[in-house]
């Protein structure tokens, strides 16, 4: 390929370019036909309650001898966003906060922890390019549509890993009050004051 300098005696390929002839590889065209729109190696989709995001995230560490990276999924709730008090971004391709989301690592078994795909060469790129499409179509996909709507964002929800659960409380109450579930709404709130509590006693900060 004439991606990799090696056979020609130039250098190896960057880890951007890794990266980006992995995307090209699979994930890519399978995205595409999910509705997604690329930005750098940012994709997003648009719907009618909140955005989809993945992002393609390469590792500190990558060096041209060896590239890692892992992949993050998200959604961005408008409404949430009012909620909270908090601006509105328009751009959909600039909702780089978003109100729930996780690395993909988290939702592949056995392990549902970090997850790095690794590559040396651009001889490994269909390979490591076949897997993560295996990931994103298997895992990713599901998990993103499960919660599109406030609906499935609060609901029991097989996708999620349980710390998630756990995680991003404030967006799970205010999608209970927009929903008009005020009981679990205060309920969680103030689960989330005693947890805030119990944080500052621990370390002195009352």
């Amino acid at each position: 390929m004439a991606l990799d300098g090696r056979s020609s005696g130039g250098p190896s390929p960057s880890p951007r370019e890794l990266i980006d002839a992995v995307i090209a590889s699979g994930p890519a065209a399978l995205l595409k036909d999910a509705g997604f729109r690329k930005r750098g190696k940012k994709f997003y989709l648009v719907e009618p309650a909140s955005s989809a995001h993945l992002g393609f995230r390469g590792s500190w560490t990558s060096s041209r001898e060896r590239t890692r990276f892992t992949i993050d999924l998200g959604r961005y709730f408008p409404a949430v966003a009012v909620h909270l008090g908090n601006e509105v971004i328009k751009d959909p391709g600039k909702r780089t906060w978003l109100h729930y989301g996780v690395p993909i690592g988290h939702l592949m078994e056995p392990s549902r922890a970090d997850n790095w795909w690794e590559l040396t060469s651009t001889y490994e790129v269909a390979q490591v390019g076949a897997s993560v499409t295996v990931a994103l179509r298997d895992r990713a996909l599901p998990f993103l549509r499960s919660i599109a709507t406030l609906e499935g964002l609060v609901a029991e929800n097989a996708f999620l890993p349980q710390w998630l659960h756990e995680s991003r409380r404030d967006t799970r109450a205010a999608a209970l009050s927009i929903l008009g579930r005020e009981d679990e709404a205060r309920a969680l709130r103030a689960k989330i004051q005693e947890l805030e509590r119990s944080h500052r006693e621990r370390h002195g900060l009352t």
